[in-house]
């Protein structure tokens, strides 16, 4: 049976603030839970907490009441994780105006008092320094794990140094060194390990999360603004094209019965052949000879996270709400710490993508294939997806 003396503790630390160590401490403990853990999840920070606010709005706040012994704390269950914050007691617009001695009191409160459950990892969010809240975590409570944050910049390598300087002295164990707002890109997309972070610090650096920087930015969503603008021309075309093929019915002579509608599937093919050889296959071909895989690859992560509103609505039509769960964490994980899904951060953290659509929603519900057709700008298709071609366009914005 798991207790809390078995359970597995983990610093997340560094010396600096707003280097990413709540953001990450929430991405690390939904990779556990999706691997199938039980998580939980205290933030340390007395004057500065921000991991409540991640999790849910300011109306969803509530003080944790006491359980039966007045000493024990019941944390809050907010998204499968047991939580607990000094936000639940002091609210999020109240300062905690103490001083270290009574900062080290309330840590050790919420610590061994807190109501716990069964639990397999317990994160603990660390505030910037390496005063009173590191020696009580570390040296009071016995937290032997730490698992650091860097950033490539100058006083956040300042700082973790002292930090890793205080780590040896009270003999705890570094899990290593987790690099994150990485501004160094390889010409393959990938983030690339900081030379000066693995230099300066003989601790493993575990993973690489990229910051896409402000100027490439703002260029790439001018230019995603230019390609919606675009593809909004390009599928009122192809509506337009495919009203046509639904409307045109009747054809005279013996028919297929797998391709009725074979002499309208031949003429709309060699049409597509030809705008696809004077047209789209240049246009291609310039796009995959001298866009760089990095752009190429925010892009159409870009888009595919918009197809995944899509998904998680056919997700829920089709009764797979645990699916519709998980994709809909994907997508927020994505919109927001992987800047509008140009990064796929989900994917990383072990939030596999998946694909529904409309066309299978009717397949799920009994609806028949229907006849062969083909669609402009899509290609070959049946009678039950193009129906359900439109409705995805309206719901995600994109030909994902």
């Amino acid at each position: 049976m798991l207790t809390f003396n078995s359970m597995e503790k983990i610093a997340i630390a560094s010396g600096k603030g707003g280097v990413g160590k709540t953001s990450l401490t929430l991405i690390i403990a939904n990779f556990l839970k999706s691997k199938g853990f039980r998580v939980g999840l205290l933030d340390a920070d007395i004057h500065g907490p921000n991991l409540v606010q991640l999790l849910v709005s300011k109306n969803d706040l509530s003080a944790p009441t006491n359980g039966k012994d007045t000493i024990q704390l019941i944390p809050q269950i907010i998204n499968n994780f047991v939580v607990n914050s000094i936000d639940f007691s002091v609210g999020k617009e109240n300062a905690a105006i103490w001083r270290g001695p009574l900062v080290s009191k309330v840590i050790k409160q919420i610590y061994l008092n807190t109501k716990w459950g069964e639990l397999d990892y317990l994160l603990i969010d660390m505030p910037p320094g390496t005063g009173d809240t590191y020696l009580t975590v570390l040296d009071t409570l016995k937290i032997d794990k730490i698992l650091l944050v860097a950033v490539e910049d100058d006083f956040c390598i300042s700082n973790l140094h002292k930090t890793c300087s205080l780590i040896n002295k009270l003999k705890k164990q570094s899990m290593g060194i987790i690099e994150n707002l990485s501004e160094n890109f390889s010409v393959p997309s990938s983030p690339i390990i900081s030379k000066r972070i693995r230099n300066e610090f003989d601790d493993e650096i575990l993973f690489v999360l990229p910051r896409l920087p402000r100027k490439i930015f703002y260029q790439e969503v001018n230019n995603l603004d230019k390609l919606r603008r675009e593809f909004f021309h390009m599928k009122k075309i192809l509506l337009l094209l495919t009203s046509i093929m639904l409307l045109h019915s009747e054809d005279s002579g013996e028919r297929d019965e797998k391709d009725p509608y074979e002499n309208l599937n031949r003429v709309v093919f060699n049409v597509s052949d030809s705008l696809d050889e004077s047209f789209l296959k240049p246009t291609a071909k310039v796009y995959r000879n001298y866009t760089p895989l990095f752009i190429k690859d925010s892009l159409t992560n870009f888009f595919y996270n918009l197809a995944e509103i899509d998904t998680v609505i056919n997700q829920l039509l089709q009764g797979k709400p645990k699916l519709a769960a998980q994709d809909s964490l994907r997508f927020l994980i994505n919109s927001t710490i992987g800047l509008g899904g140009i990064f796929d951060i989900a994917s990383r953290v072990g939030y596999e993508r998946h694909d529904e659509d409309f066309g299978q929603t009717l397949g799920v519900w009994g609806v028949e294939t229907g006849a062969y057709v083909f669609v402009p700008f899509v290609g070959p298709s049946t009678i039950r997806d193009l129906a359900g071609i439109p409705l995805s366009w309206y719901v995600s914005g994109t030909f994902a």
